[in-house]
């Protein structure tokens, strides 16, 4: 273990190193996601705040490689710039980087932050300071101390962040204690934002989805001309946009860098995933490690549908325990996400269930390396479209916590979805070239659904005929 003098001058040399770290990092970068804006207000209200504020313990969990270290470099910019706070009252710890030089942990470094640069202990501490710890899930017991802190302090504000968001969640020591603010893969708006400085405005767009009912129709039709105006600046058609968002710029670091160094760092992404975050979960062995990459694999080049883990577990040579675990912690790691079919609960238990990647950009890179397919075939696009489609949802109800349900629809020529809300059933279709209304339509009488919803590339504008709701997929990815 590390005496005391080297942790102090360990923490001296990391409040120097950060200057550096941001003016590196952050030289290109004149955007910040939209999560800033959520974990400003965090930070703002604690700032203001003469009372205890509750959410000054949050956790950042999030796919590898999305942006979550850069987070945290602006919130220390904003604190030190924006907000004034002193440089002393702001400690920014990278957990693998202190494994690294030492055997040491996060309580070891923050006690002796506290007891050494602000000669006091936690309990007696009488101003606010700012932790941001990454890699966090590094250190077993994360969870526990940050839990001591919050307790025993109202002036400290912690952010945790880590790529395995399976064990940041996981950990439920401190769970009453957590704000969760999941990082998700760039949506088509962010990316739009971060690369040409266009904020648009859809939440119009969202309460289609949502409220499902007239007005919001109507207001979404409004909301989507004044999109396709703020887009004319761009110098580039929205479908093209949408293209190159979702074979590769669904990751921030592709949007300063060409397909093929996007199509290498996403591959490398998950191969750490694989390597690391997996491992130190459910800890496989290598032949496992093997399996979980053919497996992934296949994910990326099968058609929709249903996935049989008894195929699998035949094709790998696993397990069927086996591969339902990989499944466990593949979506746990926020490498994927899964969906039930639609019915009784009966029906969601004895069918199968259908896997879909975080973001398109995972199953385009995948689909590059093997070579198995052409990515600018029209049935290949529509298939990464349909998981755009899939991903856009499940990112509504992760970032507004609503009660969007998404299944697939087991019946046979059954639409590609069916969006379950609190008081409707709304069959959705993805339809791309030649596909018509016909299952949509066949769906709807078979649900009693009082609308359906068509996202295709065979209309440029939002429409609602015949109680079918027609949505541009380029208009759907804005959502």
């Amino acid at each position: 273990m590390p005496s005391d003098e080297e942790i102090l001058n360990y923490i001296y040399a990391k409040q120097l190193e950060i200057e550096n770290l941001k003016k590196s990092k952050l030289k290109n970068i004149d955007k910040r996601r939209f999560k800033f804006e959520k974990l400003k207000e965090h930070v703002d209200n604690f700032i203001d705040s003469d009372d205890e504020y509750y959410s000054r313990l949050i956790v950042m969990p999030g796919l590898r490689g999305i942006g979550k270290t850069i987070l945290l470099y602006q919130l220390h910019d904003y604190l030190l710039n924006e907000k004034s706070i002193n440089r002393n009252d702001i400690f920014y710890l990278d957990v693998n980087d202190l494994m690294l030089a030492y055997n040491s942990n996060i309580k070891e470094v923050i006690d002796t932050f506290i007891e050494q640069i602000h000669h006091t202990t936690i309990s007696a501490l009488d101003h606010k300071i700012f932790l941001l710890i990454d890699e966090a899930h590094l250190d077993d017991d994360w969870a526990s101390y940050s839990r001591l802190l919050f307790d025993k302090s109202n002036n400290i504000f912690i952010i945790l962040t880590g790529s395995s968001a399976l064990k940041l969640n996981q950990n439920t020591d401190a769970t009453r204690r957590i704000t969760i603010e999941e990082l998700l893969p760039c949506n088509f708006r962010e990316y739009i934002l971060l690369n040409y400085g266009i904020n648009l405005k859809t939440d119009f767009l969202r309460q289609m989805i949502i409220k499902a009912d007239k007005k919001s129709i109507e207001k979404s039709i409004e909301c989507e001309k004044e999109i396709h105006e703020m887009t004319l600046q761009m110098g580039n058609a929205l479908d093209l946009e949408l293209k190159k968002y979702i074979y590769t710029k669904s990751y921030p670091f592709a949007l300063n860098n060409d397909e093929f160094e996007s199509y290498r760092y996403i591959n490398n992404t998950i191969d750490r995933v694989i390597r690391d975050d997996l491992q130190d979960f459910k800890h496989f062995n290598s032949i496992t490690t093997t399996k979980i990459s053919q497996l992934i694999s296949f994910l990326a080049t099968k058609r929709p549908g249903s996935t049989s883990k008894q195929v699998l577990s035949q094709a790998l040579n696993l397990d069927v325990k086996t591969i339902t675990k990989i499944f466990e912690v593949l979506e746990q790691s926020g490498l994927i996400f899964s969906i039930h079919a639609y019915g009784s609960s009966g029906k969601m238990l004895k069918k199968k269930t259908e896997h879909f990647f975080s973001t398109p950009s995972i199953k385009s890179a995948l689909n590059n390396r093997i070579k198995r397919y052409d990515l600018n075939d029209i049935q290949c696009y529509s298939v990464l479209l349909e998981n755009m489609v899939a991903s856009t949802i499940h990112g509504i109800s992760i970032d507004l916590l609503s009660p969007v349900g998404l299944f697939y629809d087991a019946e046979k020529r059954g639409v590609d979805f069916i969006i379950k809300l609190e008081d409707k059933t709304i069959p959705l279709e993805v339809g791309i070239g030649n596909k018509t209304k016909s299952q949509l339509i066949r769906s709807m009488n078979k649900y009693n659904a009082q609308l359906g919803i068509l996202v295709s590339n065979r209309t440029s504008r939002i429409k609602y005929e015949n109680n079918i709701l027609y949505i541009p997929v380029s208009t759907f990815a804005l959502i």
